[in-house]
């Protein structure tokens, strides 16, 4: 009961919010009340990447989806969060990433991007963070970020990503440091991985999405039994070719947004694989996301990165 009384005031808080969002000057309060204890470092940006996202902070309700609808495009806040040192004002929109990417709707988002701008600037922040194929999206097709001072998210997935590996060996392999089979090592998290596990000395193997059976036909079969950690930085559901092919030695550690739905981890548990997932760096983020991501802060939201910036694993 308790739990659904939680859920009750945290959808009704998202709805309230959605509603006062629509006037900026509620990001002046905000500002003004964040500065008398710290300064906000950053807004970051997110959006569901699947329904259970959205359903997590909307009334499932038919009279409601049209003031829903409504609201799609309209940035509001879901969350603070304390990273570094710092605060962060965490904002989401309810259009999915298929909407947001779509070039038929590249006008709503160069609207969404100016009322973040706006909004940056009445809460007084330095950077602005994207979630997902976001920072991707926004730098290869060249769209404008006016004024924002978008942080690249490489660096901190980076960090991140070599804190969990580094805690993999130690929990699952007991500090004997196995190959690295970087799935999605040719996008644009991946390439910037790759180098900094090439720099280490690892031993490292990369798998393009682009090309999944060839890695079946090949790779796969080639390490097949071998300890191994395969490293999933790809897009999402690009892992479900593979699965069948995985075998019980290997760990997966995920990264992707959002982690592996429930039917394709009971297939991957199926064939015996351990399965470890970077929820983000520690911080804490009140209230907490859904999911995969709750007692963390996303790796794409942290905007103070160091050699002592620890991931966070769950294990799914």
């Amino acid at each position: 009961m308790r739990r659904e009384n939680n859920r009750f005031w945290l959808k009704m808080s998202a709805l309230v919010l959605a509603l006062l969002s629509r006037f900026y000057v509620v990001y002046l309060v905000v500002g003004a009340v964040a500065h008398l204890s710290r300064r906000i470092e950053s807004i970051h940006l997110t959006y569901p990447a699947e329904p259970r996202f959205r359903e997590a902070y909307t009334f499932q309700v038919g009279y409601l989806q049209g003031l829903y609808r409504a609201l799609e495009w309209i940035s509001s806040p879901i969350a603070m969060f304390s990273q570094g040192g710092g605060l962060g004002l965490a904002l989401a929109v309810a259009a999915d990433e298929k909407c947001l990417m779509i070039p038929e709707n590249e006008v709503r988002l160069r609207q969404l991007l100016r009322r973040m701008r706006c909004i940056q600037r009445l809460v007084g922040a330095e950077k602005m963070t994207f979630a997902g194929l976001l920072p991707s999206h926004l730098a290869k097709h060249q769209i404008d970020t006016g004024t924002l001072v978008v942080s690249d998210p490489r660096e901190a997935t980076r960090c991140a990503l070599l804190s969990a590996i580094d805690q993999v060996v130690e929990k699952d392999f007991e500090g004997v440091r196995p190959p690295i089979l970087l799935f999605g090592g040719a996008g644009y998290i991946g390439c910037d991985l790759a180098k900094a596990l090439q720099k280490k000395g690892d031993v490292l193997h990369i798998i393009d999405v682009k090309g999944p059976s060839e890695a079946q036909e090949t790779l796969l079969p080639k390490l097949k039994g071998q300890a191994v950690i395969f490293v999933d930085v790809a897009r999402r559901n690009a892992i479900k070719p593979v699965v069948p092919h995985l075998w019980p030695e290997l760990v997966l550690l995920n990264e992707t947004y959002p982690e592996p739905s429930g039917a394709v981890l009971a297939e991957i548990h199926a064939r015996g694989v351990r399965v470890r997932h970077v929820a983000g760096v520690e911080g804490t983020m009140k209230p907490n996301l859904p999911g995969g991501y709750s007692g963390a802060v996303p790796c794409c939201a942290a905007h103070k990165i160091t050699d002592e910036t620890r991931a966070v694993l769950k294990n799914l």
